[in-house]
């Protein structure tokens, strides 16, 4: 099953009295990408991929980088609409804006994305290369055509995850546009947050994961035919929380950086936190 160009991610946007924007957030269960696999909860590349379309209607064209610093301090559940709101930030910080996604008047994402900061090079192209998909249970994926990273590859004492160009078709080609989009950027990020405490934390694969915050600086602009990886180091710390700084390179360029955050717990424990829950 292809993970095809689905419905809009958000609908009636509309622009508030004081400059701030708001619209619906659009969630479709049956999406293949968004739903590999069977969730209790809306999950946060969803809530993430929407504010990035909302904050694209409020700001127009975007500037050289994108930077954001989003978290999410409760589960989004199916039973309730989720509304989007991004308001300017004060004349000191242009470009930037407040954004959150709120549900039953508390939020379940929120932070901030802004256009900011000067021009970069697009990086250098290296040559082609084909690289093979993760191994899916690694990044709990299904669909192998939603697995967003490459096979670990270790030099000069870092490791590295290629990421890997979306398959025809895929929701993550639309943003790609020709370009590394955002989106998929931080979805192989995320999936790296994934794969890092099963393949080298000693969790096991079934663990259950929560995605607590993420941060990024990326490039706009950088061509899809320049190969891309994310790398990181050997110190992810221990334990059921970790913190995982990615530096996105093309050979040895560093065009951008992400940091990622997660807890990570057992199929009981996440059992006994969402009772009514189908699993994560």
């Amino acid at each position: 099953m292809k993970a095809a160009i689905g419905k809009p991610l958000v609908s009636g946007v509309r622009r508030e009295c004081g400059g701030g924007w708001l619209a619906n957030l659009n969630v479709d269960r049956s999406d293949p990408f968004f739903y590999d696999h069977p969730l209790d909860h809306v999950p946060g590349i969803l809530l993430v991929c929407g504010l990035l379309d909302l904050v694209g209607h409020a700001s127009g064209s975007p500037g050289p980088r994108l930077r954001l610093s989003l978290g999410f301090p409760a589960f989004c559940e199916h039973d309730d609409p989720v509304e989007l709101v991004a308001t300017p930030s004060s004349e000191a910080v242009r470009g930037r804006w407040e954004v959150s996604a709120v549900q039953r008047g508390r939020s379940v994402c929120e932070g901030w994305i802004g256009h900011l900061g000067r021009p970069e090079p697009a990086g250098v192209p290296g040559a082609e290369s084909e690289n093979a998909p993760i191994r899916a249970e690694l990044v709990h994926r299904v669909n192998p055509d939603n697995i967003a990273i490459g096979t670990i590859e270790e030099r000069d004492g870092n490791r590295s995850v290629p990421v890997l160009p979306p398959k025809r078709g895929h929701f993550l080609e639309r943003c790609d546009n020709g370009t590394h989009s955002a989106e998929k950027l931080i979805e192989a990020a995320r999936q790296a947050t994934t794969m890092i405490p099963i393949e080298f934390g000693g969790h096991p694969a079934d663990s259950k994961f929560l995605w607590l915050s993420v941060a990024a600086d990326l490039p706009h602009g950088v061509p899809s035919r320049v190969p891309t990886a994310l790398r990181f180091g050997h110190d992810h710390g221990r334990g059921s929380r970790y913190r995982f700084l990615f530096e996105l390179v093309t050979g040895d360029a560093v065009l951008g950086r992400l940091v990622s955050e997660c807890a990570v717990m057992t199929a009981g424990t996440y059992a006994a936190l969402r009772p009514k829950g189908a699993g994560a």
